[in-house]
């Protein structure tokens, strides 16, 4: 992983973390947009962890936010839940 990519995950952590929803749609809209992009995953892994080990529950604090996604936010989470294996 290059510095640029681990500066991008630091950054979708710090989003997740601390911006709520909104920062948390933000990262997926990113995710969706470049989700033909290798180096994408690396973010989504982190998301994946952060969900996984109960620190955020980014599923949760999205879907009951009510917060209205781009597609390409819509598809970055249910891409996210597929890594969770949670129901589509």
């Amino acid at each position: 992983m290059t510095k640029f990519v681990t500066m991008e995950v630091d950054a979708a952590e710090v989003l997740a973390r601390k911006g709520g929803a909104a920062g948390i749609v933000a990262v997926l809209e990113v995710l969706g947009r470049r989700r033909d992009d290798p180096d994408a995953d690396y973010i989504a892994y982190r998301l994946n962890e952060l969900d996984a080990g109960g620190e955020v529950p980014v599923v949760e604090i999205v879907e009951s936010s009510g917060w209205e996604m781009s597609d390409d936010a819509a598809v970055a989470l249910r891409d996210l839940k597929a890594l969770r294996r949670f129901p589509q």
